[in-house]
């Protein structure tokens, strides 16, 4: 899949309406518990001239367009948002710097991380915003500064995420003179009359009407197996809906919406090498590290439990253009009295594979 397939002209044409799971992230940021934020912290070596910093961000809006969208309900369709250009984008209000309180160090710049993340969106802007920091004081080499980037989880999921920042950003420090140079999108006045009032209802309307006619033409040469396959459609989202995968832990129970942002090092060949050793995938390894530290975490509050009830992203391959969310969830029940890793691997392996 070729970048410049996803980037500057050629990302004019993505999908205007945001898949359903979008949308649905784009509702939940009225409520402060949903708040469907992706922060990301960065860690420099020293701070970027500001104007470099400026124009990398405007570059990097011309490149992926969405970054100037912003998601908007029709007049007359107001339950079905579309996206469109800021008439009156301007990146200064998407980037800014900041300041950490003397000592400063590591605590303060996740606290700054918190505070970022606990914000609401601007909903009449683009979903995003970027800040810099420009001292680290109390941090050691060979960090002197960072950089915080906080996205709307409706603009991307986390591999939608990654794959613009391994394609957008440089390995080198030296400016890259190569660079292609696409220009802005057009403005929102661009946008048909039609759409402004009812987003993309009609194109929708024909679609659905197409592939209703399709599954009447299945149904009727076939209806034994039409038949089966919605029961099992019917039976499988019934599994990850309303089928409870555990019992929550009680230790875990009275959460509220205060966020607390840690930061743990994961060393990855080390990770990728446990999971070849117990014959178990990369996420399995993972998740046994996870649980291994919610267990000593209820042995330090003197909490006992067999299990608790979790929570996983799975991908799903991407056959169409990268925009939006593209992940399904699984439910499953998280082992907390297993001591033995090479055991805990295998189980949340099975555990993973059946989610």
């Amino acid at each position: 899949m070729r970048p410049s397939d996803h980037f500057g002209r050629n990302a004019w044409t993505l999908p205007r309406r945001p898949d359903p799971l979008s949308t649905l992230m784009w509702r939940c940021d009225r409520d402060p518990s949903l708040r469907p934020a992706l922060v990301l912290v960065v860690l420099l070596d020293r701070a970027p001239e500001p104007e470099r910093l400026r124009a990398g961000h405007e570059w990097a809006t011309r490149m992926i367009p969405r970054l100037r969208d912003r998601l908007v309900a029709p007049l007359l369709t107001p339950r079905t948002p579309i996206w469109t250009p800021d008439p009156e984008f301007d990146i200064g209000r998407h980037l800014r710097r900041a300041a950490l309180p003397r000592p400063g160090g590591r605590r303060a710049l996740l606290d700054l991380a918190e505070q970022l993340a606990a914000a609401p969106f601007d909903l009449d802007r683009p979903p995003w915003e970027s800040v810099l920091v420009e001292e680290l004081p109390g941090e050691s080499e060979p960090y002197r500064a960072a950089w915080l980037v906080k996205l709307h989880h409706c603009l991307a999921d986390g591999p939608q995420l990654a794959f613009w920042f391994a394609t957008l950003l440089s390995r080198t420090r030296t400016p890259r003179t190569d660079k292609p140079q696409p220009p802005a999108p057009p403005r929102w006045l661009d946008t048909p009359l039609t759409e402004q009032l009812v987003g993309t209802l009609a194109d929708d309307a024909t679609s659905a009407a197409r592939g209703l006619a399709r599954a009447a033409r299945a149904a009727a040469g076939s209806p034994v197996r039409s038949t089966l396959g919605i029961g099992t459609m019917a039976y499988r989202l019934m599994e990850v809906t309303t089928r409870p995968a555990g019992k929550p832990s009680p230790l875990l129970r009275p959460r509220g919406t205060t966020r607390r942002f840690e930061g743990v090092e994961i060393d990855l060949d080390r990770l990728r090498a446990t999971a070849r050793a117990n014959d178990v995938s990369v996420n399995a390894a993972y998740c046994a590290g996870l649980f291994t530290g919610l267990r000593l975490y209820h042995q330090a509050h003197r909490v006992t439990t067999p299990s608790t009830s979790a929570a996983i992203t799975l991908p799903v391959s991407r056959t169409g253009p990268r925009t939006g969310n593209q992940f399904n969830g699984g439910k499953f029940a998280g082992p907390l009295d297993d001591q033995d890793p090479k055991s805990l691997c295998r189980t949340l392996e099975q555990s993973l594979t059946r989610a």
